[in-house]
């Protein structure tokens, strides 16, 4: 057996589409302060601390109820967490086993939902905003839309469902059931099938969410005036079609990418749970059952812009959070956390789900450890 490899920092990739690009920029970044840094898909982490002993590890979910996270806790590697996808709806948060030594956040108002004891944590404003390049053509492009899709639940026959919406229970607090989401986006898919042939003097490009199931996108029978966005790209390449208008789902958060740069955000359908949600301060009309035809008068922008029912002042303070994107604070935390002596501190109680999936696990781990043990006796035996 090979011995170990040595790295300081792990930062591993959620969704390469969304994250790639600024897990690689801050990479780049730790690198020039002497530190050795790789970046892996988050698919590969439990491999990756087999190969390698870690002092940090960038995670994208302070999910540390996972057992190679806490066997690697044990070890004495340290967590920050980069929270890629940034806003949580509603009154969701997080379930945090365990503090990690950082903790990345992109707005004041979701760093608030956590009271920590011990981690250093940092808001640092919008991380894509530096990526997302305005475009140089001088005039929108009147007849052409963007559309963002999440239909990932979708793919799911409703055993699926039921068993995806139990194993949420180890990851998120006041998180909502899967089932209305699933009628939700069910609503949504209908509504914007619906929005295609309503107006047939707008070509729509849609960019597929990269957990939307693959066969829906395939026996779905689009109308002409739709185009498929496939490529595994950022979603700033969608924008750079300079569209008239922004299409997706509440709940999305492409809601931001096209406020930056100053597209028109309408939102297909309502998700109650969502209602606490800033980005929908954000968003210039939700296109829901009854105003579905007003969507054919975006050329001249009708209709009233939702007024939010959120504070001014925390409006004005999220959308200034958007405008900054706060670099220096991610690499003097990361410095900070590897000169510190690593701490196991519990924050949130486990519940009944995580000691039904670590009997799970550790029966799992047992079994292949037996089997492994016979077939070398075996192999020893031929």
């Amino acid at each position: 057996m090979s011995p170990k490899t040595n790295l300081d920092v792990a930062i591993f990739i959620d969704i390469e589409s969304r994250d790639g690009g600024i897990c690689r920029c801050i990479g780049d970044q730790l690198n020039k302060r002497n530190l050795s840094v790789k970046c892996f898909s988050l698919k590969e982490e439990a491999k990756v601390y087999k190969k390698t002993n870690v002092k940090l590890a960038i995670i994208n979910k302070p999910h540390l109820f996972l057992f190679h996270r806490i066997l690697q806790k044990l070890k004495g590697t340290k967590f920050i967490v980069l929270d890629t996808e940034g806003i949580l709806p509603g009154q969701n948060r997080q379930h945090v086993l365990f503090e990690p030594e950082g903790y990345i956040h992109w707005f004041k108002h979701q760093a608030d939902r956590y009271k920590f004891k011990y981690t250093k944590t940092v808001v640092v404003g919008y991380p894509r905003q530096p990526f997302l390049i305005k475009t140089n053509k001088p005039k929108k492009n009147l007849n052409l839309v963007t559309v963002a899709t999440n239909f990932s639940i979708l793919g799911y026959e409703l055993s699926e469902v039921l068993k995806r919406q139990n194993d949420r229970k180890l990851k998120l607090v006041n998180d909502w059931s899967l089932l209305d989401y699933r009628k939700f986006q069910e609503h949504s898919l209908d509504l914007m099938h619906e929005v295609f042939l309503k107006n047939p003097d707008k070509q729509f490009i849609v960019k597929p969410h990269p957990n939307d199931p693959q066969d829906l996108w395939d026996e779905i029978e689009l109308p002409k005036n739709v185009e498929l966005f496939v490529e595994p790209v950022p979603v700033n390449n969608l924008f750079m079609k300079n569209p008239t208008a922004h299409l997706c789902l509440d709940g999305c958060t492409t809601v931001l990418d096209a406020y930056i740069l100053g597209i028109p955000v309408f939102t297909i359908g309502k998700f109650v749970p969502l209602e606490n949600s800033l980005l929908r301060s954000l968003v210039f009309k939700e296109n829901n059952k009854e105003a579905k035809l007003e969507f054919s008068g975006l050329n001249s922008h009708s209709g009233a812009i939702i007024t939010p029912s959120y504070p001014h002042k925390q409006v004005k303070y999220f959308k200034n959070e958007l405008q900054i994107f706060n670099m220096e604070a991610i690499l003097n935390l990361v410095e900070q956390v590897i000169s510190d002596q690593p701490r196991s501190v519990f924050y949130d109680y486990p519940k009944k789900q995580h000691f039904i999936y670590w009997l799970k696990n550790m029966l799992k781990t047992f079994i292949l450890y037996k089997a492994h043990k016979t077939n070398r006796k075996k192999f020893t035996n031929i």
